[in-house]
């Protein structure tokens, strides 16, 4: 207030001085210069504070401009504003809008440099900077947040009619949110992200790095030298591929898995139940399909060797097979060979004591089927023995033909008797 009132002394003396001595600068425009303005120099010495000069504008009826000297700063003054517009101070600061500088340019206020604009806290906002590169309607802001709550920082353009929207965050805490006013973490991103060369994901405590590139999606230590394991959900739940909801922990839909040829070790590992094995490039030369357990194969399908099974019973159309080969059903076949022990060869030998007929005849009438011939009871009960059977029906073959040689001999012997008897009647 006292800075003021001694101005509007400073220029109620400059005016008296003026008026009353009517001093005008002719000396300056004898020496040829001219001018269309009321131009003043004196001194202010009251105090020793105030040295300058006024022109007016006149045009404009009462509005003196005042450069003038104070306090080591030169200072520009204008009386319908009544304060300070410019400030050069002896050490090099320039304020505009401030008696007092503290930079080598200090504004308190907005401004304008071509198209950017430099504004101060307005009406409850941060200060921003503005520019407009195209010359159209719109605008491109970097603007500071603080004055709305939150702090940190903006990115925003808007359109012609002022409307701002956020391009980029920057949070107080360091977040910062690509398409979202409210990131929650380091790097918030709201909406797709394209990089052109590598992008990596690092997790110290974990010495984790993964990577997505040209190579594809890899993991690596820290420092990038050793490839570590890829885990997917390794807490629980499932992973899908081609499908939005998988219903196990690995689900594939619209195409298979593939194994490079020349890999020797394609296989779906499990350390407690086997392992599912692909076979085309190992060192053995095999090509088979196969399912170990402990080490062992117990499937092995080979493309042009020998394949075989060698654990448990094999049940075809039954859940529940009681052989190595159960077969609910029928079974079509050009052969069947059966290697079986005990063939009846022993019925031939001499020492083989050969059951009366009589015996057999009693047997049948009582038992309905051959001695040693499952009943049709025990054969639905029991089911048959291909090889059992076919040995206990080769010994009823060899035994009936023992019979029939056993008949023969008497049939022969009988002949012989009739056709002696024959004889001697004819000669008798």
């Amino acid at each position: 207030m006292k800075e003021v009132i001694g101005l509007v002394i400073f220029f109620f003396f400059f005016n008296s001085s003026f008026s009353q001595t009517g001093e005008t600068l002719q000396s300056v425009t004898d020496r040829g210069s001219t001018t269309d303005n009321i131009i003043i120099a004196n001194e202010f010495t009251s105090n020793g504070q105030y040295a300058g000069f006024n022109f007016k504008d006149r045009n404009i009826s009462g509005r003196l401009w005042t450069w003038y000297s104070r306090d080591a700063s030169a200072r520009l003054f204008n009386s319908a504003v009544i304060s300070d517009l410019l400030t050069i101070q002896e050490n090099g600061n320039v304020g505009i809008g401030t008696s007092s500088p503290a930079y080598k340019l200090d504004v308190n206020g907005n401004g304008r440099i071509g198209s950017v604009h430099l504004n101060n806290i307005v009406s409850g906002q941060g200060a921003y900077v503005s520019w407009n590169d195209d010359g159209g309607g719109g605008m491109t802001y970097f603007k500071n947040q603080r004055g709305q709550g939150g702090g940190g920082f903006s990115f925003q353009e808007s359109t012609t009619d002022n409307v701002r929207t956020d391009l980029m965050r920057i949070s107080s805490n360091g977040n910062v949110g690509l398409g979202t006013i409210s990131p929650a973490y380091k790097l918030d991103v709201n909406g797709d992200a394209s990089i052109a060369t590598n992008a990596y994901i690092h997790y110290a405590p974990a010495d984790l790095r993964m990577k997505v590139g040209a190579d594809g999606l890899q993991c690596f230590n820290f420092s990038g030298s050793i490839l570590k394991s890829l885990l997917l959900n390794p807490a629980g739940g499932n992973v899908g591929i081609g499908v939005a909801d998988p219903d196990q922990k690995l689900t594939i839909k619209g195409g298979g898995i593939g194994f490079d040829h020349n890999s020797a070790d394609k296989k779906l590992y499990s350390p407690a139940d086997g392992v599912l094995e692909w076979m085309t490039h190992n060192s053995a030369g095999e090509r088979a399909f196969a399912v170990s357990h402990q080490g062992q194969k117990v499937v092995y399908l080979s493309t042009f060797g020998n394949s075989y099974l060698n654990g448990g019973n094999v049940g075809i159309g039954t859940s529940n097979p009681q052989s190595k080969l159960a077969v609910n059903g029928t079974i079509t076949t050009l052969k069947i060979k059966v290697t079986q022990e005990g063939w009846a060869d022993y019925v031939f030998d001499s020492s083989y004591q050969l059951a009366p007929l009589s015996h057999v005849e009693k047997f049948i009438q009582e038992n309905k089927h051959l001695p040693e011939v499952p009943s049709a009871a025990e054969v639905k009960k029991e089911g048959l023995d291909l090889g059992d059977n076919q040995a206990i029906l080769l010994k009823k073959i060899e035994e009936l033909t023992l019979y029939i040689i056993n008949q023969n001999k008497k049939i022969e012997s009988l002949d012989k008797q009739i056709a002696e008897l024959k004889e001697n009647q004819r000669k008798y």
